[in-house]
């Protein structure tokens, strides 16, 4: 992970040790709540279907530093697609590109969303049809 990355996730293993289930996602919705173009009935549902706020937390977050995916893509040769908003941290995006193994693998930036494109209605409809156009091919 980039450094951006790994600073997040000290910042979210610290809160989710210190705060509540429902400061957390006030924290979530209140850091989103300046876009009015969030769907905020699908980051809350999104955000709560893993987990990640009941008591599991800590856990997925040391998942995550355990993991290396960029280590692992080499062994892997299908196609792969990386999306990324534009406002959101860049800091890896060559370090992804360059552990691909083959030439079937696209990285691309999505002009004026940030870390929450998958939940900004402005995004939401074209990465779903990125990723089924990228499946289909």
């Amino acid at each position: 992970a980039g450094c951006q990355a790994r600073a997040g996730l000290s910042v979210m293993s610290l809160m989710m040790r210190k705060l509540s289930t429902k400061t957390l996602m006030d924290l979530v919705l209140k850091a989103t709540a300046a876009n009015a173009h969030m769907n905020r009935d699908a980051l809350v549902k999104d955000s709560l279907r893993p987990g990640m706020f009941f008591h599991s937390g800590e856990q997925q977050i040391q998942l995550l530093r355990d993991s290396n995916p960029v280590e692992a893509l080499p062994e892997y040769h299908g196609p792969i697609l990386f999306i990324n908003g534009s406002k959101d941290h860049h800091d890896s995006d060559a370090r992804w590109l360059a552990a691909c193994p083959n030439a079937n693998c696209e990285l691309e930036i999505i002009e004026g969303a940030d870390h929450f494109f998958t939940h900004d209605d402005r995004f939401m409809h074209h990465f779903i049809d990125r990723i089924d156009q990228f499946a289909s091919a």
